[in-house]
């Protein structure tokens, strides 16, 4: 039964990809093309990549690196980066016992490899790689930055390596009826009930913890 809300989940959330590794930085770079084009994007890749062999001394090693290792690309010979990067936080508190610091990118684009010249850093922000938000962030509405979640409820998750929760900054009656139900032991329902909740206008963030 749980396959069946699949579907309706990757509707109204956007996926995140993961990648073999450690953790990750998410880079803001200035690609530059062989027309001498500078491109201000965000990409994600493995610290251990960055930290191991980057010599910032050569800027080719820098487009080189960057090249095989971004995250995302999804056709040979084509370099994928994004237009915008939110950053989600959700701190601990002595009431939490979890706490979320995550990049969403968003408005993928791609560039042939070919085109680029060079590729310089201008900063770098790191991230653990277990963690992804699942639900589309929108840069005008960032209300997690001062709202206070009413609720953080785990939904379980598909296997044995990922679990979600949600991070409820907005309720209603239907919502409360649901959580006072407690059928948080039924996660198929909770996915459901709670991608109904988003597209209905709740502020609600999903969260996605994978062990690797």
């Amino acid at each position: 039964m749980k396959r069946l809300f699949v579907p309706l989940i990757f509707l109204l959330f956007c996926n995140a990809a993961l990648a073999d590794g450690s953790d990750m930085y998410v880079l803001k770079v200035e690609i530059c093309t062989v027309d001498n084009t500078a491109i201000i994007g965000f990409i994600k890749i493995n610290d251990y990549a960055i930290d191991s062999y980057l010599d910032k001394t050569k800027p080719e090693t820098i487009k080189d690196l960057l090249i095989e290792h971004v995250q995302y690309t999804k056709e040979a010979g084509m370099f994928s980066y994004f237009n915008n990067s939110i950053h989600y936080v959700y701190k601990l508190t002595p009431e939490a016992s979890s706490g979320f610091d995550v990049y969403q990118l968003q408005n993928e684009r791609s560039i042939w490899n070919k085109e680029i010249k060079s590729i310089a850093i201008i900063d770098k922000k790191f991230e653990e790689r277990s963690l992804s938000v699942i639900t589309k962030l929108e840069s005008d509405n960032p209300f997690w930055l001062t709202k206070k979640p009413l609720k953080v409820i785990d939904m379980g998750g598909d296997d044995e390596y990922c679990f979600y929760n949600a991070v409820i900054y907005s309720t209603n009656d239907a919502m409360d009826k649901k959580l006072n139900e407690k059928l948080v032991d039924s996660s198929e329902d909770l996915h459901v009930f709670f991608a109904e909740q988003i597209k209905a206008g709740e502020q609600i963030v999903v969260v996605q913890t994978c062990s690797e």
